[in-house]
């Protein structure tokens, strides 16, 4: 079944309850496995396949402590809509129940961290639950599912599969050929929902091409093929609007492009993308869920863009595909749901040919940029400079954070990985061209020293609004009445 899936790599740890499926794998030729030394580093290792190559990253690990060491890939794949098919081994089914040795309420457990997830006790129940698995993780907002395989079944012989009825009839809608409808919306188990709405769609063509300040902000979402970043490239183009992005977005937009890109918005984001949001009459949100990182201070969050829906002329646009996420943090004026590409794609045609060239707010943003930027340039060469560092917040008070690091260059180099260390501003440019310059078929690690006491600037603090920056003390301070 995982071969009609196109599987070629599947991480995981082995362990008693789930070695006939270990035999299974071994035994083929078709499967490349990777081995960690933890089945944490094994989803982790399986989430970042995923995002690369764009198929869902596929985890095999053993019952009990096997099972609950993957909860924290669950949780991390699940916030950030990255797809993980998970197969964990259980106690036979006629021990279930009775405390048996390494058994654990697996489906309890990571009911609240998965999209779905089961439990198999029938073998001929396998194959369309391996089919379930792999089309709920891959389909609407991508995420994890976990099966959880009891011994006695991975080690039964199939005769006969029973029929693919789907627990969803949405699945089995998907699957039905020659369904298909202009404008619709996918629904978060893959099957079609209602069509998205001509109405909405043209409204928010309408309050776009009549924008004084837009914003693209842009999640991952715009990431979930490989074309969203070329129609979202088209929409900041045709509609002549700056883009920001989440930090699961980046990559989405090309932050070389310095008229229309505001590079990563929210806490450690860009001084002017969060400007830029503060200002803008119109947010359009693609594929993003307006994460607290994002919002700042959800009062006095987009202040221009909820007072120009006051007036009818602005607001914001919520493009997602869950429903549920419509209005959960930040109330959109316009919300349309359904597949973000979709969406991006029925929208484009009813822009106007030519768009507003904005060339204030494109200037009001180019000054931001200059007066913060995320280098900083001598004001005077001439000049001694002094700094009194500091610990930002807490005024030295180093409470439970005393760690020695260890020598990750010797435990690299016990590894049989080549280590490269870099201790000042003075060996960086050699050191970095070693690193870049090593044998792109191994592993090669870089170790960076910074200053214990080095700040990260932009940041916004805790509890405040996207305008109200923590700056280097070397650029002016942002004016206190900004979004007034």
């Amino acid at each position: 079944m995982m071969l009609r899936h196109k599987v070629e790599k599947v991480f995981g740890y082995p362990g008693g309850a789930i070695l006939p499926v270990f035999d299974a794998i071994y035994n083929s030729p078709h499967f490349d496995f990777v081995l960690p030394r933890h089945e944490q580093g094994a989803g982790h290792m399986a989430e970042g396949y995923a995002r690369v190559s764009g198929k869902p990253g596929v985890v095999l690990v053993t019952s009990g402590p096997g099972a609950t060491n993957v909860i924290t890939p669950l949780q991390d794949a699940l916030s950030d809509g990255t797809p993980l098919v998970v197969f964990c081994g259980q106690v036979a089914t006629s021990a279930i129940g009775s405390d048996a040795f390494q058994e654990a309420d697996v489906v309890g457990i990571s009911r609240s961290c998965t999209k779905w997830n089961v439990m198999v006790k029938d073998i001929a129940e396998l194959p369309r639950r391996i089919n379930e698995a792999f089309r709920i993780a891959t389909t609407g907002r991508p995420g994890p599912v976990l099966v959880d395989l009891p011994k006695d079944v991975t080690a039964a012989i199939l005769r006969q599969a029973i029929p693919h009825r789907y627990t969803h009839p949405e699945l089995a809608d998907a699957t039905i050929p020659g369904r298909s409808h202009s404008h619709t919306a996918t629904s978060a188990l893959g099957g079609e929902a209602t069509p998205i709405s001509d109405a909405l769609l043209n409204k928010a063509a309408h309050m776009i091409a009549n924008a004084k300040r837009p914003v693209i902000y842009a999640g991952q979402g715009m990431l979930s093929t490989s074309e969203g970043p070329e129609l979202l490239k088209r929409l900041a183009k045709e509609g002549n609007i700056p883009v920001t992005t989440t930090l699961m977005g980046l990559g989405a937009y090309d932050e070389l492009d310095e008229t229309h890109s505001l590079h990563m918005l929210g806490m450690h984001g860009s001084a002017y993308a969060n400007l830029a949001m503060q200002s803008a009459d119109v947010i359009i949100a693609l594929g993003a869920r307006f994460d607290d990182r994002v919002t700042g201070r959800l009062d006095m969050f987009a202040p221009a863009a909820k007072a120009a829906a006051l007036q009818g002329r602005g607001g914001i646009i919520h493009f997602e595909v869950q429903p549920k996420n419509i209005n959960k943090v930040v109330n959109a004026n316009v919300a349309i749901t359904g597949d973000v590409l979709d969406s991006v794609r029925a929208l484009l045609p009813l822009l106007p040919s030519e768009a507003q060239p904005r060339d204030e707010w494109f200037a009001k943003i180019k000054q931001w940029k200059a007066d913060y930027p995320f280098t900083y340039v001598p004001s005077d060469p001439s000049r001694r400079a002094h700094e009194a560092p500091g610990d930002l917040f807490y005024e030295k008070r180093y409470s439970h954070t005393a760690m020695t690091n260890p020598d990750f260059v010797a435990l690299a180099k016990a590894m049989g990985v080549h280590a490269i260390r870099c201790d000042s501003v003075d060996e960086l440019p050699a050191k970095m061209k070693e690193f870049m310059e090593y044998d792109n078929q191994k592993p090669v690690l870089f170790e960076a020293r910074v200053v214990k006491s080095e700040h990260v600037f932009p940041m916004i603090p805790a509890g405040k609004a996207l305008h109200q920056l923590m700056l280097h003390p070397s650029l002016k301070p942002v004016d206190a009445d900004f979004a007034k």
